[in-house]
């Protein structure tokens, strides 16, 4: 509906109208309608690119975290750390 209204001129449904300032306001009224839209949409999509940007950042910080952990762990004499839970064996 919102884009059939703002893109064009109308349904259809009524008789058109004639004369030079009658075409002048319909093409003026359809091209703000389609800038209108673009707007929204560059807005839109501007803020998921945002968003995406911002979890990458911090899925690669959290990345880095991991394998500066596992660099110490295996530079130092250190064994990793294991989890004892009673009842089950665990392979040595």
């Amino acid at each position: 509906f919102v884009i059939v209204t703002l893109t064009t001129v109308g349904y259809g449904d009524q008789q058109s109208w004639s004369g030079d300032g009658i075409i002048l306001f319909q093409s003026l009224y359809a091209l703000g309608g389609i800038m209108l839209m673009t707007a929204a949409l560059g807005l839109i999509a501007g803020y998921v690119y945002e968003r995406q940007e911002e979890a990458m950042k911090e899925a690669k910080q959290a990345m880095a975290e991991k394998q500066a952990m596992l660099a110490a762990l295996q530079g130092s004499s250190k064994s990793i750390p294991t989890l004892d839970v009673p009842g089950i064996d665990t392979v040595a």
